[in-house]
């Protein structure tokens, strides 16, 4: 359930990713779904990705510890919904040269962590989407 007050303290989140660049130990897209979490109901199911992952590998193990991959880990944990359903503060995913990757529906563009900070995508580029 949403926290009282979530839509200020998500746009100071986004505020504070802004021009952090995309890293695995600390800046990550894992990290910011959970952080998102956290922030929007007040816990996380991912607290262990809120600490420094470390490396691309501790990474995916952690994704492969809630599921297959990213896209079964967040349907394990939040309720799909089509892309065309999104709102502000909803998980979406977006499919890079890299592998699928999660950011955060915050209107009618979505935030993915980008090499050189967020990165603001529309939603028509998204693939899937669940509810937070």
């Amino acid at each position: 359930m949403r926290q009282e007050g979530w839509e200020n303290r998500l746009e100071e989140l986004v505020q504070s990713k802004r021009n952090q660049p995309f890293d695995w130990a600390e800046n990550n897209c894992v990290g910011l779904v959970a952080e998102a979490q956290l922030t929007i109901t007040g816990k996380t199911d991912f607290p262990e990705v809120l600490e420094n992952i470390g490396s691309k590998h501790n990474a995916y193990r952690l994704i492969l510890k809630h599921g297959k991959n990213i896209t079964e880990g967040a349907n394990k944990y939040f309720k799909a919904i089509p892309i065309t359903m999104a709102q502000r503060g909803d998980i979406v995913e977006l499919e890079t040269c890299e592998g699928p990757a999660v950011g955060l529906c915050i209107g009618a563009k979505a935030v993915f962590i980008g090499k050189d900070g967020l990165e603001y995508i529309p939603l028509t580029s998204l693939i899937r989407a669940w509810r937070m």
